[in-house]
């Protein structure tokens, strides 16, 4: 990586200051953590300007979330992402203007945002595949900020959160592709619970953004304090004794207009599972 010197330092520059300056803009959160080539894709690796890899997060609308997947919840993406970005935009200018390089990865396309996530202890990885944060669980939206600014780095945090998803389950069960593993296995050198992309995919593509894997789990409803708290009461995961079980785990599912209760998922036609683009595209790749 080219590491070339900033004209001016200011050396009043803190990640604290940093942080303040993206929550004022409007950013959920602000973290910073170590650049790790591993986690760069081979064509982006010269795209990272410094050592330094910030994570802004901004939590998505919490009523929204609850009422996914609807056509009302994709808009809600696209604002939270316009936010997301603005606020991205307010920090690097602040790098900028202190005399330091920052590029904004506006998409995923360039490096892997949850790995940088979890080392920088925003949250850990979840059985949905996802990044689960105390407070929000997967209702957040992430993206990356590379600079050369000597920020302190934040640290990852053991929130306990694989040991919930274990005992938990529910995104798994609800799942209206069966897309979720329940158990770990080892890919990539990290142990993890695999997504089935195959099976995931054409949900995000056909049902508006699917997103059901978000909206039941239930430390986004009641945040990891208090599942924690009624595990170390009952020996339960919620919402098993919450009595708004039904609002968490049923969706209407928009492909069929029908309401999914606990223990009910949508049968999947041959062409919803695996619509002709995709089918094609299998076949031309020879799988």
């Amino acid at each position: 990586m080219s590491r070339a010197e900033p004209r001016q330092r200011g050396a009043d520059l803190t990640a604290g200051s940093v942080r303040a300056r993206g929550i004022a803009a409007g950013l959920s959160a602000v973290k910073v953590a170590r650049y790790e080539a591993r986690w760069h894709f081979a064509d982006a690796e010269e795209d990272a300007v410094g050592d330094r890899i910030i994570v802004a997060a901004v939590e998505q609308d919490y009523e929204r979330m609850q009422r996914a997947p609807d056509e009302q919840y994709q808009l809600t993406v696209r604002r939270t992402l316009t936010r997301l970005l603005e606020g991205a935009i307010e920090v690097a200018g602040a790098l900028h203007a202190a005399g330091y390089r920052a590029k904004i990865y506006a998409s995923e396309g360039g490096a892997m945002t949850i790995p940088y996530a979890v080392s920088a202890g925003l949250g850990q990885l979840g059985m949905n595949g996802q990044l689960l944060t105390p407070q929000a669980g997967s209702r957040a939206r992430m993206l990356l900020i590379s600079t050369d600014a000597p920020l302190s780095f934040d640290q990852p945090v053991d929130f306990g959160i694989p040991g919930v998803c274990d005992r938990c389950r529910i995104c798994a069960q609800r799942c209206p592709a069966g897309a979720i593993a329940v158990r770990p296995r080892e890919h990539r050198g990290v142990e993890k619970w695999k997504i089935k992309t195959e099976r995931c995919l054409p949900m995000v593509a056909q049902a508006n953004g699917c997103s059901v894997c978000i909206k039941t789990c239930p430390i986004q409803r009641y945040g990891l304090e208090r599942v924690l708290a009624t595990y170390r009461q009952s020996g339960q995961i919620l919402p098993q004794h919450a009595t708004d079980v039904g609002d968490l785990e049923t969706y209407e599912w928009p492909l069929d207009g029908r309401t999914y209760a606990a223990g009910s998922r949508p049968k999947l036609d041959a062409e919803v599972r695996e619509p002709a683009g995709l089918l094609a595209a299998r076949r031309a790749e020879g799988r």
